[in-house]
């Protein structure tokens, strides 16, 4: 049984939320579970480890940076305030950080914003004692150095190399950039990967808060969205030949940024985010789409969401804040041939990067289906496998 779990988060008009919902991707119905304990979900962090979510930072309802630690039992969902088994020390107040599991006890912190200034800092985050009590359980903080003045930025956990890859984000200059790195947490040693003759014609635009991801199947990195104009292509980075690529797929989800994303393959999710591309204001939006990464030819509408506030109006936004927001579900497709990577379609093995070709995509006629208000209650008591998904990022896990 696999699901998503968005919780807590900037909603439409400002106000920060302490919901938190699972949505079964097998019967595509929601359940609302528990609300959080605090409302400190604009621009926190999640990261699982063993059967819980470990969530740092975040703002609160008045936008003010924290550096709470929670931790979110999967089994049970209920939250404990965690404790530092070094007390004081640890990562300072923050917000539009990175976070990623390196192991099965350790998460790798990075960069970050507390009001005006970007934060550099690495931090480890090992879990010493995994309890349900916050009493019992305690973390270890260790403190890398400062690496990078970065914030809403990109980070992946390379399995194979061990290795995070970055990219783009913003700078202490407040611009969006495109500069594509590795950090080896166990060396220190941050490497920059530059444009060349080779890779630098397909090299993505700058962009921020955008979703990347390191896929072992493919052996390669997946990366999509971003701030206003920073494109809707997918982006796939052959490791093994150090080149980007570009897929152009039908259906594509309307431009957002601040979205949440994850890679359970086949299939790469996008959940929600903000649309910040109509009428230069920002809507939240709570669709869910998904793209076969075996056969990137078509975005699939997993949910659309039913507006009952306003279920006559056309799917636009209408300029207000008063609930009156249905994006457009798709874009325009792009013309033919823009994708510069494909799989080539043919049943068989998992497919490789090696399988790109410059092969035009062809769509498929399929429709997606929607649940209806009406759909079965979603069952929490046989939790096999699933996705999470919070604040900016989607973790599998088995639990």
């Amino acid at each position: 049984q696999k699901s998503l779990f968005p919780m807590d988060g900037c909603v439409q008009g400002g106000g920060v939320v302490r919901t938190h919902w699972r949505f079964d991707l097998e019967t595509f119905c929601w359940e609302r579970l528990p609300d959080t304990p605090v409302s400190v979900g604009y621009r926190a962090t999640a990261t699982q480890i063993g059967e819980a979510l470990y969530v740092f930072g975040g703002a609160d309802v008045n936008r003010i940076a924290t550096n709470d630690l929670w931790k979110l039992s999967l089994p049970d969902h209920s939250w404990t305030q965690t404790l530092s088994a070094n007390k004081t020390a640890g990562p300072s107040a923050r917000y539009k950080h990175a976070s990623v599991r390196l192991s099965d006890s350790e998460v790798l912190l990075l960069g970050g914003r507390e009001g005006t200034s970007v934060l550099s800092d690495a931090w480890i985050m090992t879990v010493m004692n995994e309890s349900t009590t916050a009493e019992e359980e305690q973390v270890q903080w260790t403190y890398l150095g400062e690496v990078i003045d970065i914030y809403r930025h990109a980070m992946a956990w390379d399995s194979q190399r061990k290795v995070v890859w970055i990219f783009g984000g913003i700078d202490q200059s407040f611009l969006r950039h495109d500069r594509f790195w590795t950090y080896d947490p166990a060396t220190k040693e941050l490497e920059e990967i530059l444009p060349s003759e080779e890779n630098g014609r397909e090299w993505p635009s700058r962009r921020a808060s955008h979703g990347l991801e390191y896929v072992a199947e493919l052996d390669a990195l997946v990366m999509y969205g971003g701030t206003c104009g920073d494109g809707s292509e997918v982006y796939i980075y052959n490791i093994s030949s150090a080149s980007w690529c570009t897929l152009a797929p039908a259906n594509r989800p309307s431009l957002r940024d601040a979205f949440l994303w994850s890679v359970d393959f086949p299939y790469f999710y996008i959940y929600g985010g903000d649309v910040i591309c109509l009428r230069s204001a920002v809507y939240t939006i709570a669709d869910i789409h998904r793209l076969d990464l075996r056969r990137p030819f078509e975005w699939e509408l997993v949910y659309k969401p039913f507006n009952a506030r306003a279920p006559a109006l056309t799917e636009e936004c209408t300029g207000s804040n008063d609930g009156r927001c249905r994006t457009p579900s798709f874009l325009p497709d792009m013309l033919e041939g823009i994708s510069t990577c494909a799989y080539t379609p043919i049943p068989g093995p998992t497919p490789t990067v090696s399988d790109m070709s410059l092969a035009p995509s062809v769509p498929s006629t399929d429709s997606a289906s929607f649940p209806s208000s009406s759909s079965s209650t979603c069952s929490l008591s046989s939790l096999i496998a699933a996705v999470v998904l919070i604040f900016g990022t989607l973790i599998s896990f088995f639990g």
